[in-house]
């Protein structure tokens, strides 16, 4: 390469602004620099300049590795030049994809060390296809590639490559896995006998996820302040040791069921802001163990559903209950958070809810879960 980039001259075409400069090999390019404005086009046109100088050595890994630390990350960078919008939980959460998206690449040299201005189509396609061998054809691997394409049409957008690579590639299809569903007599059931359960604590956990279907982090990073007048904002959930936004930062708030407001009266804290469940890891393992074994002892033909029991089937349980009781498919939607909802229309997708339009659902789960010593299921055999 020959010198260093520079711009020799910023112009109009129509109402956009354009620059010229000299490449690395002393060539005269020019490029649109997609703004109206002559201060924002001379901020695009330096920080492109600046951008391929800083970059044109670096790694794709490199370039990732920014996102992952919410102060060093590009598209925040960008937001506060231009005043654009970018929240810290969507930071957080974006921080999140990115570093899952770095320890795949650790483990791809071949790719991760190449120069963000040599990835091709073809490299990215590869990156796919190792993904969805590694982890199938599941959400995180959804996201994992179609965060590494944002990245990659970031880039493209700042300037720091000639083409954007990831136009055209279509993400990764989601392939739903079965799910089990417990039936409405069953769990009614193991919420009738708190006896049965590790700890009332326990009980009050496993009462929780049945009779809301959330999911197991947004029920751990449940606090007091979080719960008013009977309704429950769910805008984080418990990862490990921190609290993050909820999945695919979708935030949402519920009127809780007579059923799941027992629950809470169980579990005691020291604070506001202090965890409801606050266990050692291990403790959801070993207690759903325990519940799963009185449980196919109980209920032998239920026995396939119940050999998965765990936070997740308890979702997916409330899910297709309600949906056998009639319940709108919409309301059961917005109440559980489904991402992918293809029942919905358009027109439904864009109507509207507020919590108390949801609590039928909390009415009905309710009458779903609240166990009749007299009711008999022809299905299922007791011991």
């Amino acid at each position: 390469m020959k010198g260093s980039q520079k711009i020799t001259r910023i112009y109009t075409r129509g109402q956009i602004y354009y620059f010229q400069y000299t490449n690395y090999e002393g060539k005269r390019c020019q490029k649109s620099t997609g703004e109206k404005s002559k201060e924002k086009a001379l901020e695009y046109a330096n920080r492109y300049i600046g951008n391929s100088n800083f970059l044109i050595e670096s790694s794709l890994i490199e370039y990732v590795s920014l996102f992952c630390d919410i102060n060093t990350n590009p598209k925040r960078k960008r937001a506060k030049l231009d005043g654009g919008a970018y929240s810290k939980s969507y930071g957080k959460l974006q921080t999140r994809y990115a570093k899952l998206i770095y320890d795949e690449l650790k483990n791809i040299p071949v790719l991760s060390n190449k120069n963000l201005s040599d990835i091709t189509k073809y490299d990215l396609i590869q990156f796919k296809e190792m993904i969805v061998l590694k982890h199938g054809r599941r959400r995180k691997s959804q996201l994992i590639f179609t965060e590494i394409k944002r990245f990659l049409s970031f880039a493209y957008k700042e300037g720091m490559i000639n083409n954007n690579i990831s136009d055209g590639i279509s993400n990764i299809k989601y392939k739903e896995k079965k799910r089990m569903s417990i039936s409405p007599l069953v769990i009614s059931y193991l919420i009738a006998h708190k006896k049965i359960f590790p700890s009332i604590e326990f009980w009050a956990f496993f009462t929780i996820l049945a009779t809301t279907g959330m999911r197991r982090g947004e029920v751990l990073g449940i606090t007091p302040s979080r719960i008013n007048n009977g309704i429950l904002t769910i805008d984080r959930q418990f990862d490990k040791e921190e609290f993050i936004p909820p999945k695919s930062g979708i935030i949402r708030i519920i009127p809780l069921s007579k059923l799941t407001l027992e629950a809470l009266s169980y579990v005691k804290t020291s604070g506001k802001d202090t965890r409801l469940f606050n266990k050692k890891d291990g403790w959801i393992t070993s207690g759903f163990r325990q519940i799963k074994g009185f449980a196919l002892a109980r209920f032998p033909n239920e026995e396939e559903a119940l050999s998965m029991l765990c936070p997740h089937v308890l979702r997916h349980s409330c899910n297709t209950n309600l949906i056998a009781e009639g319940m709108s498919r919409m309301l059961i939607a917005e109440y559980l958070a489904w991402e992918h909802q293809d029942i919905l229309d358009i027109q439904a997708r864009y109507t509207h809810l507020v919590a108390r339009n949801l609590i039928s659902v909390a009415a009905k789960i309710d009458e779903l879960y609240t166990y009749k010593s007299n009711e008999i299921d022809f299905k299922t055999k007791t011991v």
